[in-house]
């Protein structure tokens, strides 16, 4: 169990491995997983396989349990575990410019829904907006100033939006 989330140099990823439930999930492909990027997924509706998540894309099938690589070329070659267990926790880092992000952490915003933005291939936490609510924020540490990067979240699949528990 994570004590000191602040101290860790890690700002995306699986932080509690007790809940590490999913299925096999097939990758689109030549997909790229980028390192500290965030592998939160959505399955296409056309193919059926798997790719990263971008902006507003929902549902979310899960965290997908893959190396950073350039997925094979062909179709459900790469495949991995889709974490979609909605006990597990992940941390991201918050998106907070004072511009188009405007909301920085607040105890407030614990249990909130958010939405997922992605800055330079860095899939971060939208705090500001929540169109999407694919994600529930559960607590976090501010970012010290504008430009630092420094903030982060902790979060888990929102069950009323996650690719599992979706009724629409």
């Amino acid at each position: 169990m994570v004590t000191r989330i602040d101290s860790l140099p890690m700002k995306c990823g699986l932080i509690d491995p007790r809940y590490n439930s999913g299925f096999e999930l097939g990758m689109t492909g030549s997909e790229v997983i980028y390192a500290q990027s965030g592998k939160f997924v959505i399955c296409n509706i056309t193919t059926g396989f798997g790719e990263i998540a971008a902006d507003t894309e929902a549902p979310l099938a899960g965290w997908i349990d893959l190396e950073a690589q350039t997925c094979h070329a062909t179709n459900g070659v790469t495949k991995g575990l889709c974490i979609d267990d909605l006990n597990a926790k992940f941390i991201l880092p918050l998106s907070y410019d004072n511009a188009t992000w405007t909301q920085n952490w607040a105890e407030s915003l614990t249990n909130e829904t958010a939405d997922l933005c992605v800055r330079t291939y860095v899939q971060m936490v939208n705090a500001t907006t929540s169109s999407e609510d694919d994600i529930v924020m559960l607590t976090g540490k501010a970012c010290t100033s504008t430009s630092s990067n420094d903030g982060f979240v902790i979060v888990k699949l929102y069950a009323a939006r996650a690719l599992n528990g979706m009724d629409d």
